[in-house]
This record gives structure tokens, C-alpha cells and sequence, in this order.
């Protein structure tokens, strides 16, 4: 039996997703959505992250205080790519 500690992260969504219209969810969003209320995805600098998008599972981890905005590492998020 396999076990893992996280997400697999060989094929995750990329941020930002694709969009036709910048007033309309992209469609990958509302899949995502219809899959889970919690999925991973990869950042634009490559790191892995969680997507909530689940009501009741983001107003549970805004009224958590445990989470906070500031990152882990004393040196910040890592940088964005150039593109």
C-alpha cells in the first residue's frame, strides 16, 4: 500500500487559470469547485498551494487563528518568475 503526505503534485492546475472574460470564473474553477471544496494547485512560481473554494471550508479557515498572512520563511514567498 502507498501512502502519501500530500498532494500528488506531478499534474496540478496552474495559476492563474485561463478565462474568456474577466467578469466570469474561469472554467476550470467551476471543475475544480465541482470536484472539491479543497484542491491543490501550483503557483506562478511553482510552488504548490491550496485552493479553497468551498464556502463553509473558507469562512472554517478565516475563523481559524491559526492561520495567519505572513509566510513561513523569514525571507517571504519566493518570487514570481520573469517572464
Amino acid at each position: 500500500m502507498t501512502t502519501t503526505t500530500g498532494p500528488d503534485t506531478t499534474d496540478l492546475p496552474r495559476l492563474p487559470f485561463p478565462r474568456h472574460d474577466v467578469l466570469e470564473l474561469p472554467p476550470l474553477f467551476d471543475r475544480l469547485r465541482e470536484r472539491s471544496p479543497i484542491t491543490p494547485v501550483r503557483t506562478p512560481a511553482g510552488d504548490v498551494a491550496w485552493l479553497v473554494t468551498g464556502y463553509d471550508e473558507a469562512r472554517a479557515l478565516f475563523a481559524d487563528d491559526r492561520l495567519g498572512r505572513s509566510h513561513p520563511s523569514r525571507s517571504g514567498p519566493r518570487a514570481s518568475p520573469t517572464r
